[in-house]
């Protein structure tokens, strides 16, 4: 199968095209800015020589990427702006929304099937009770929340119109090998590099972006692939992730309790600020899904594409191990990962 890809050189789109070409596909990777390929891909193992390179942007409109889409028969939909920035707000909206609606339109047009849309699990928020497959589209607060949540609604009127869509919701994703340093990686980094941290209720869905790259492509494998796959992995609190983090580095983290009202009116001055070309390294949209974090439960998806994900300690710790070994975390950061990799190296 030949595979229109979209947000290839991102986190998720650049496992998803490693994972594409081990299962055996051809790859044509939609770039706006082609020289980003080879770094996305050779740490995963492939080169840009193993696929097809076009220069466009999802943002050209549906009449340009038909042209670009010509000899596909399936499409992978990653293009997005992850931002926790209220200042992007408008990006995201042309990129997240309206960049889906042309990449769909195109690929519908075309008959290409299946196309898989990648959205997220906030775009399920808020939820009440364990959050499935099943779980409709919801109506979260915050643009890049919001962007997500109306793009899933575009994809899914194309499925009500009889095209093969499948939309995808993964958890927060964590891995190695970030070739931006997306806003999850910087959260990590910021935990073990920040003096002191805040410790307030919360919960979040952590996936590999391995595990991720894996599952997303064998939903091209399948004869009838499902309209919706909820790929969220395992949810932790806040105080386990931080447990979890210290154990793996053997280092205090200090943590300073912060009750969420308080944080919410913190959340607020920082969009405010935000708006103003001021970015204090946080908003109110991170606050708001940790805060209305719920149960989850992918096991039927899991058993669908013969994905497991890995433990959250295990993700974390490479992580952070591959921070340290790119350059973005000291060593006195990272603590005892180094020595312990470096021990089952040798």
């Amino acid at each position: 199968m030949r595979v229109f890809v979209t947000g290839g050189t991102g986190h998720v789109g650049a496992h998803v095209v490693a994972a594409l070409l081990d299962e055996g596909h051809a790859v044509r990777v939609l770039a706006r800015r082609p020289e980003r390929v080879p770094a996305a891909l050779e740490p995963l193992g492939w080169t840009s020589d193993d696929v097809e390179v076009v220069q466009g942007d999802v943002l050209d409109g549906s009449e340009a990427l038909t042209s670009l889409m010509d000899g596909a028969d399936a499409v992978l939909h990653a293009a997005n702006v992850y931002s926790l920035n209220q200042a992007d707000a408008q990006l995201m909206r042309d990129v997240n929304v309206d960049g889906t609606r042309a990449v769909l339109e195109a690929a519908v047009g075309r008959g290409l099937a299946p196309i898989v849309h990648v959205s997220s699990y906030v775009a399920l928020l808020p939820c009440q009770g364990t959050m499935t497959s099943s779980t409709p589209t919801g109506s979260p607060e915050g643009p890049y929340l919001e962007t997500k949540a109306d793009a899933e609604r575009v994809a899914l009127a194309f499925a009500d119109e009889g095209a093969e869509v499948v939309v995808t919701n993964p958890g927060v994703v964590f891995g190695p090998h970030d070739p931006n340093l997306g806003e999850s990686t910087g959260i990590l980094r910021s935990l073990l590099t920040d003096p002191v941290s805040a410790k307030t209720a919360g919960m979040i869905p952590i996936v590999d972006v391995r595990d991720l790259g894996v599952a997303h492509a064998r939903i091209f494998a399948l004869d009838q692939p499902g309209r919706r796959y909820l790929l969220a992995g395992r949810e932790v609190t806040t105080v386990e992730m931080g447990e979890l983090v210290r154990e793996i580095t053997g280092r205090r983290l200090p943590m300073v309790p912060a009750p969420a009202p308080m944080l919410r009116v913190v959340g607020k001055l920082a969009d405010a600020a935000q708006r103003r070309g001021m970015d204090p390294g946080f908003s109110s949209m991170g606050l708001y899904a940790l805060m209305h974090g719920v149960p989850v439960e992918d096991r039927p998806e899991q058993e669908a594409l013969g994905v497991r994900w890995r433990p959250v300690e295990d993700t974390l710790a490479d992580t952070i191990a591959w921070l340290h070994d790119a350059g973005h975390l000291s060593t006195r950061h990272a603590g005892q990962v180094v020595g312990a990799r470096t021990a089952a190296a040798e």
